[in-house]
């Protein structure tokens, strides 16, 4: 899933430049709030995937095979407001990227790309849309599920990927991308805001995203 993240905010890099320069000042702060929140949703993503790695380096199936009864207890209650978040915020960049009609004429080849990174591929198991999908359910129908189960949902938002070993330096790597890639965004889109504006907007948009 951090490769996948990582691409959406770099197609929305390229795409902030064309979506200012056509849309009428009125719609501008609307739109600025919008993208920030965005950025505020995917920071969050990464700051997740990290604890998730910093809690699994060697992978999380491996954690609940042999551990204390204790242990893993205490251990699938921080996984699951982890995954529980992840879901909720997937849902909404994925509503956001989804209900923008107008992005097919400013930048069409950005929608595309993004389209495709949030689950029109029909060659992956688990796309980030069902992925997404998954998760939000975990948070309005709580289910009972084993250890394992919890930890195979673990591995799947960290990687994306069924049925390969997993790899802690990889995914590590994955969120350096995914760290960068989002700084390029925050340059992208405060490049013509000034700073009072920029705090401003950033507050508004903070507020709607908090953790919670």
């Amino acid at each position: 899933m951090i490769k996948e993240l990582a691409g959406i905010a770099k197609v929305l890099t390229s795409a902030v430049a064309k979506i200012k320069q056509h849309r009428k000042d009125s719609d501008r702060r609307d739109d600025n709030i919008q993208l920030i929140k965005i950025l505020f949703l995917l920071k969050d993503l990464e700051e997740d995937g990290r604890k998730l790695l910093e809690q699994t380096p060697s992978g999380p199936l491996n954690f609940v095979q042999g551990a204390k009864a204790e242990v893993i207890s205490e251990r699938l209650k921080t996984w699951d407001v982890v995954l529980r978040r992840q879901g909720l915020r997937l849902q909404e960049v994925q509503r956001f990227l989804s209900t923008r009609p107008d992005f097919d004429a400013i930048c069409p080849r950005e929608k595309k790309l993004i389209m495709g990174i949030v689950g029109r591929k029909t060659d992956r198991v688990f796309s980030l849309h069902a992925l997404g999908a998954g998760l939000f359910f975990r948070t309005v129908l709580p289910m009972d599920e084993t250890p394992e189960g919890v930890a195979e949902l673990v591995a799947h938002t960290l990687t994306l990927r069924g049925g390969v070993q997993f790899d802690s330096a990889t995914i590590a790597a994955e969120l350096g991308e995914l760290a960068d890639a989002l700084e390029s965004y925050r340059k992208a889109l405060f490049e013509f805001v000034s700073v009072e504006e920029a705090r401003a907007l950033s507050a508004i948009a903070r507020a709607e995203t908090l953790p919670t």
